[in-house]
């Protein structure tokens, strides 16, 4: 796994058998550190900072999974679980739960017997989601107070630009992704740099509304600019999930602005429609009774289960673009992007891919049955001025 992080392990297990099993699948991918112990006990006498991902059985004497669980929350929360059992999926499943509420990342899990193969593809996961975090942080912090953000707020100094997204079959224009951009002291501030600051300061409501409300006013644009089938997609935080007035806002929205519903799709993290489940089903699911589109969003850098996705009322899972930017390199991410699209097509769902940077990850997209790809390979995000010159030459050079 070149240019990736690579985790230290330790494997817990009574059974020999199993940490030896686990071990040899890990040899190849010369891990820094890999550890196996056999007594829950011993966990007391180790050093737990040290380590990226435990591999933890639920079943052992002395000390069972969940009460290490409980011991990781308190003194190792930076360990990535991977559960494992023997019993039905219903433990493993309640199980990740409880890491979950217990602030844990539940970063797989295997059912014994299991492959050594599985193994090392839930190590892949980590690398991928490592990779991930680092995109995410890799822009620079512009430093700016939470009074400027909230006066750029207050002053409508929030702009969209919009990224297409193209069918991978016919490479026809299918839709767009609207995103986000503030504009501080003539700064452009990205989404990576003020979101998480709206969502601590109860700032992430009228952020929405302000994004929903201006896409809807350049829907009408973007339309006559492009074609009246193009479709929106919106980003929504997962704070919106517990708004149980965001369903009526929007459809008195739409209707304000004549816009036709199904054309419009918002976006929501799996990790955001997992975490806020309770509430999430209520808003994600008046959100389809009223017609809009829900996609998943990020899928496969989350901990949710294929259970908790059927359970979301879903049109479309969107693959991650850490899984898209390494597809092509010998296979790495092939087999965790066809099981996506696999599950997608047994739910009826379409799926986006999304951080397409070239024609072979284009090509090995549209062969594996992926519907819709967007990224730089296709076109930039732009500003909503240069959609009709984007689209003349589109069809120029169709």
């Amino acid at each position: 796994m070149p240019n990736q992080k690579l985790p230290r392990v330790l494997i817990l297990d009574d059974e020999s058998a199993i940490t030896e099993i686990i071990a040899s699948s890990l040899d190849f991918m010369n891990l820094p550190t890999k550890e196996k112990i056999h007594d829950p006990l011993q966990l007391h006498n180790l050093d737990l900072s040290h380590y990226d991902v435990m591999f933890l059985d639920l079943m052992m004497p002395n000390m069972d999974g969940i009460e290490v669980m409980r011991l990781l929350s308190e003194k190792a929360p930076q360990i990535q679980v991977v559960l494992m059992s023997g019993m039905d999926t219903n433990v493993l499943n309640t199980a990740k739960d409880l890491a979950c509420e217990s602030h844990l990342r539940v970063l797989g899990h295997l059912n014994k017997p299991f492959r050594p193969k599985q193994v090392i593809e839930i190590i892949q996961l980590y690398s991928e989601y490592s990779r991930s975090k680092a995109d995410k942080t890799s822009i620079a912090a512009i430093p700016f107070s939470l009074g400027e953000l909230r006066n750029a707020l207050n002053n409508k100094k929030l702009q969209l630009f919009y990224q297409p997204q193209f069918d991978l079959k016919t490479l026809q224009l299918v839709g767009f992704e609207a995103l986000c951009r503030l504009q501080i002291d003539n700064k452009i501030i990205y989404p990576d740099q003020f979101i998480q600051l709206a969502e601590n300061n109860q700032l992430i409501h009228p952020l929405t509304q302000q994004v929903v409300q201006l896409a809807f006013q350049e829907f009408a644009t973007l339309t006559s600019a492009t074609h009246s089938g193009i479709s929106l997609s919106l980003n929504i935080s997962g704070h919106d999930l517990s708004d149980l007035e965001f369903p009526d806002y929007v459809s008195r929205l739409a209707d304000k602005y004549n816009i036709p519903k199904q054309q419009i799709n918002f976006e929501v993290t799996e990790t955001q429609a997992v975490e806020n489940m309770r509430f999430g089903l209520d808003v994600i699911s008046r959100l389809r009774l009223k017609g809009f589109k829900i996609s998943i969003d990020d899928y496969g850098t989350g901990y949710a289960m294929l259970d908790q996705i059927k359970r979301l009322p879903a049109s479309e899972l969107k693959i991650d673009r850490t899984f898209v930017k390494s597809i092509s390199e010998k296979g790495k991410s092939v087999v965790l992007v066809r099981k996506i699209l696999e599950m997608a097509q047994e739910l009826n769902m379409e799926v986006v891919a999304e951080g397409i940077e070239d024609e072979l990850t284009a090509d090995w997209l549209q062969k594996m049955g992926c519907e819709i790809g967007q990224g730089y390979f296709f076109a930039k995000p732009m500003p909503l001025q240069q959609v009709s010159d984007f689209y003349r030459e589109l069809l120029a050079t169709a």
